[in-house]
């Protein structure tokens, strides 16, 4: 297989290294990447997510605007590289990932469209990123996806070990002053609020179960979360290892400096639909080092022409980004 995709990489490399790079045609070509234009709205989702997250992107916390800029450049590049790829392959999407392109597409745009169109980015254009993040993964599974039943052993644990899914209960340690204000709970009101907390779960033993206890506490119970061990923002610290150290389809107590949690873990090896939601991106994460020298590969033999008046008008402009 090793040498399928080598052969497939080389042909790839080779029809890039052939082509010729033509000179910018219109001003609204921020980048010309071997003959593939990039337009201001693409570097605008790209340079904005960079700004956004300098750190998601390895670089320092307060990057400056023209190192964010430079690393839009090389997302604008991979960018480039996937959709190429995809072709070269001769690949197709499902139905099933088209549905699911356009349902990510709508909700990023009714979650976001007032920032896009702040920055200057389309529906369209969020469709184009989208559609090409699914290409990725697309990519990552015709190459590194086997069939036989040790590769799929090895796709299950991964995604057991990564990922949880749960139902939960969230509660705060503020209650309410005379003028309306929230204010920090005493240690005593904090051990009081546990203490029903872990009433109600030892009375749970299904889903309605906990569901009767939201209702009894003033609270709604979440829907089944499904959570990467790599992306518990907003979570407190140690969540996801404390999730995973329960025990399965069990209503168990966590508490934390500032909340609390009745949390329903569930059995990630009877969750079918969560698995096979995600199951292409553990398959890109397991082969993410293998897959990266691949899309390197590619790109070394580009030829990257730059309108740098462009990339300074974003530079100067970067308060409006992240």
């Amino acid at each position: 297989m090793i040498k399928q995709i080598t052969a497939l990489i080389t042909a790839v490399a080779l029809c890039f290294a052939l082509s010729s790079c033509s000179v910018f045609q219109a001003d609204e070509a921020v980048l010309n990447i071997s003959g593939a234009e990039i337009d201001k709205e693409i570097f605008a989702y790209y340079f904005d997510k960079v700004v956004a997250n300098p750190a998601n992107f390895g670089l320092d916390e307060k990057a400056d605007a023209a190192a964010c800029a430079d690393k839009a450049v090389e997302l604008c590049t991979r960018y480039v590289t996937v959709n190429t790829m995809f072709a070269k392959y001769n690949l197709k999407l499902t139905s099933s990932q088209k549905y699911d392109i356009a349902n990510t597409v709508s909700n990023k745009w009714t979650c976001y469209s007032n920032h896009y169109n702040k920055i200057g980015v389309s529906r369209a254009t969020i469709s184009k990123i989208v559609t090409n993040e699914t290409y990725e993964n697309t990519i990552f599974t015709t190459l590194f996806d086997n069939s036989d039943d040790e590769a799929e052993k090895k796709v299950r644990k991964y995604f057991a070990e990564n990922y949880i899914i749960f139902r939960a209960v969230c509660g705060y340690f503020v209650t309410t002053d005379a003028a309306g204000s929230d204010i920090e709970m005493s240690a005593a009101e904090k051990d009081k609020v546990e203490a029903k907390f872990k009433s109600l779960a030892e009375k749970i033993t299904d889903i309605s179960g906990l569901e009767n206890a939201a209702d009894e506490l003033g609270y709604t119970a979440s829907s089944a979360i499904l959570l990467k061990k790599t992306q518990c923002e907003g979570y407190p610290d140690g969540f996801f290892d404390d999730v995973n150290s329960l025990k399965n389809d069990t209503a168990s107590v966590l508490r934390y400096d500032d909340c609390l949690f009745i949390i329903w873990k569930y059995n990630p090896e009877d969750r079918e639909e969560e698995y096979a939601s995600c199951r292409s991106q553990c398959v890109k994460d397991m082969y993410s080092a293998f897959g990266e020298a691949s899309f390197r590969s590619i790109e070394e033999t580009f030829q990257v022409t730059k309108s740098e008046a462009m990339i300074n008008s974003f530079i100067k402009n970067i308060e409006i980004y992240g």
